[in-house]
């Protein structure tokens, strides 16, 4: 079978709603047709974008990770490509990293700047960075070199973290930044 029943009867209902729509206004541009039905428009608009969640407003969301990570230990918490990652292992490696950060003088008030490509490296720095109690400034290792030199001199980083890539780790040295960096 190359197409479930529900699919091809979902199809034929939008086309009726096309062609009605076609025949109520001869003058309707084809940009201004409808595809939907007004239950499923209501459904996409406003049901698929009922997400909003109680939490608790005094817990950081780093600490409200923690708290998921000891629920869940061994539930996916992260996947990027190929690469998984449980609730336990995204949270001992951040712990790790938020050591060496606050370690090599990150921590409260410090800006750490996170040289990675999207990704679970970044969101690792991310992690880390807040459970470090620091700030950080996200830099696309696929801007200029010009503009990360710009970027990482002007938040005034107390540690840069490289996602891996060779040159944006240069950049370091480059914007006058001695601490170093974790890759």
């Amino acid at each position: 079978v190359l197409f479930e029943r529900e699919t091809v009867e979902r199809w034929l209902g939008h086309l009726r709603v096309l062609l009605s729509a076609m025949v109520a206004d001869e003058a309707c541009t084809l940009a201004e047709l409808p595809l939907l039905t007004e239950l499923e428009r209501e459904q996409i608009i406003h049901g698929f974008n009922a997400t909003q969640a109680e939490y608790p407003k005094d817990t950081l969301i780093h600490e409200l990770f923690e708290q998921q990570a000891e629920r869940t230990p061994e539930a996916l918490a992260v996947q990027y490509e190929d690469e998984r990652l449980t609730y336990a292992q995204l949270n001992a490696k951040a712990n790790q990293l938020a050591h060496w950060l606050l370690g090599h003088g990150a921590g409260r008030g410090k800006c750490v700047a996170i040289v990675a490509s999207r990704g679970i490296s970044m969101l690792l720095g991310k992690l880390a960075t807040l459970k470090a109690g620091g700030t950080y400034v996200p830099v696309d290792p696929e801007f200029p070199q010009e503009r990360r030199l710009f970027m990482l001199q002007d938040c005034r980083a107390k540690v840069v973290l490289s996602g891996g890539e060779a040159a944006p780790a240069e950049d370091a040295a480059e914007a006058g930044e001695e601490d170093g960096t974790y890759t």
